[in-house]
């Protein structure tokens, strides 16, 4: 005789199952780990920290165009 099967619960069980797969991807895709993310951190800061370094004095007060001559601020 054969077994009977409750088909509901093997849809359910087969739904499960392929989310846990998909959510396996995209753990694999996107999830990054904790020390990656902080290491993403202290490189961003410090590459800000960097380039704030390099900037010249004087710079707010006037615009410099690509070419190199300076723009008059309006007023």
């Amino acid at each position: 005789m054969a077994q009977i099967v409750n088909l509901n619960r093997r849809r359910k069980q087969r739904r499960r199952q392929e989310k846990e797969k998909r959510a396996e991807q995209n753990r694999s895709l996107h999830g990054l780990p904790k020390q990656a993310r902080r290491q993403a951190t202290t490189n961003r800061v410090r590459r800000d920290r960097k380039l704030d370094g390099k900037r010249l004095s004087g710079c707010e007060e006037q615009q410099v165009c690509g070419d190199g001559r300076a723009e008059e601020e309006e007023r």
